[in-house]
């Protein structure tokens, strides 16, 4: 798997046709039209089999291979878009509304690595007019939030929420797609406080930080152990025998909190 997993990535940049370094497992790839230091994006590959908990420092982002294998053209996308070869869509031109359960599971399957999970409020971001391949009224981005918890905070108890999960289409840059979906969540609900999760795996969490969300800490890494056939993650806290079956461990997540 070594030498496929590798190999695959590194023709897949070369059909980008940009210019690239490799150390080892580390691709340091220029971006769209950049010729800076920090117009470069540096990805890591983790390799099955090779968990040692410990990754590059200069990596912005790691793929793991099981991702890879099972999920390799929403992770082909979302590189795509990381490195500047996205087509865009402004959030100006969509409105909001609130959706089904069934449209946000069949979305959120589609363009989130993680899918569709447990929420209470959904809301779809909708294209005004047509904009190249897509026709006006298309669903180009998901928000989804679950119902309050009464958390404490020091002297005072506030309504709490999660924003569970966000995505947007897997090839598009939705410009401005969280702040509307989030300013729609503020006006209907009011809350006190929102909380959210962002893989460190795939970034910073900036796009959390420019809506006024303050990073708290950080969940620790978790232990998965996959299945044979499918790939499917399970913690290996959940299994009993754990000798037989290929381990990775996570980078965690960062959290966030929004207070008014």
């Amino acid at each position: 798997m070594y030498s496929s997993f590798i190999e695959d990535f590194s023709a897949f940049i070369h059909s980008l046709s940009l210019n690239f370094e490799r150390r080892d497992t580390l691709f340091i790839i220029d971006k769209a039209g950049g010729e800076t230091a920090n117009q470069k994006l540096c990805v890591n590959l983790e390799l099955l089999g090779h968990d040692s908990g410990e990754y590059p420092r200069n990596a912005d982002i790691t793929i793991f291979e099981d991702e890879w294998i099972t999920k390799g053209e929403l992770v082909k996308d979302r590189i795509k878009v990381n490195l500047g070869l996205q087509r865009t869509i402004f959030a100006r031109n969509c409105h909001v509304k609130a959706i089904t359960q069934n449209d946000a599971k069949r979305f959120l399957d589609a363009n989130h690595m993680l899918g569709y999970a447990r929420c209470h409020y959904r809301y779809g971001l909708y294209t005004l007019k047509d904009s190249g391949s897509l026709r006006r009224g298309s669903l180009v981005a998901v928000a989804t939030f679950s119902s309050p918890r009464l958390i404490k905070r020091g002297e005072i108890v506030v309504n709490s929420y999660e924003w569970v999960r966000y995505a947007g289409l897997s090839d598009y840059r939705i410009t401005g797609g969280m702040g509307k979906l989030m300013k729609c969540f503020l006006r209907d609900q009011n809350p006190q406080e929102i909380m959210s999760y962002s893989d460190i795996g795939w970034g910073k969490g900036d796009a959390y930080e420019k809506l006024g969300f303050t990073l708290i800490g950080k969940t620790d890494p978790i232990l998965f152990c996959l299945k044979k056939e499918s790939l499917a993650r399970i913690p290996a806290k959940a299994l009993n025998n754990q000798d037989s079956l290929v381990k990775l461990r996570n980078k965690g997540n960062f959290k966030f909190i929004w207070t008014p």
